[in-house]
């Protein structure tokens, strides 16, 4: 049962926060972790991970984290790809989201790979902020992240489900 005042649904923040609090710390661990690559960034993405893929109930989290971390792989892996071949500029991005679009077509991945899209343009803009850190540790870093952010949102829905948020 929910704690409710009005239509403010408190155990459902307080699940958000707790999952913010713990994908965050394991991001800025990890992110942390590697020469040239920013915490705050590994801290961002592990937590905007957890919160695409937390939802009310863990059934329905493995399918937002199987979504989650099959489109962060195939976005981080063209966009590896992409930057060991050529240069980086915007225009690569029209290109990257296309063919991962396209490869997660090929691929079946549910919802064409929207999240890769996301993933490929995260792995280009972080390349070009900081253009020292090498392709493979960024797309790495960002499938790692993403991993670390579904897998606590699992953990939590699995430990903590919350039917009330499925409700409109």
């Amino acid at each position: 049962m929910s704690i409710k005042f009005g239509k403010l649904d408190f155990i459902a923040a307080i699940r958000i926060m707790l999952l913010v609090m713990l994908t965050g710390a394991c991001g800025y661990v990890l992110g942390g972790k590697i020469p040239g690559a920013s915490a705050e960034i590994g801290r961002l993405w592990a937590v905007i991970s957890g919160i695409v893929v937390l939802q009310a109930t863990s059934d329905e989290t493995i399918k937002a984290a199987s979504k989650r971390v099959l489109g962060t792989l195939i976005g981080a892996t063209v966009g590896w790809l992409y930057l060991i071949l050529l240069p980086n500029n915007w225009a690569a991005g029209f290109v990257c989201v296309f063919l991962t679009i396209l490869l997660s077509q090929l691929l079946s991945v549910p919802d064409n790979g929207r999240l890769g899209c996301v993933t490929v343009l995260v792995v280009l803009v972080i390349s070009a902020v900081h253009p020292g850190l090498p392709p493979l540790v960024n797309a790495s870093l960002r499938f790692f992240e993403a991993a670390i952010g579904s897998g606590i949102a699992l953990l939590l829905a699995w430990l903590w489900p919350h039917p009330d948020m499925a409700r409109p």
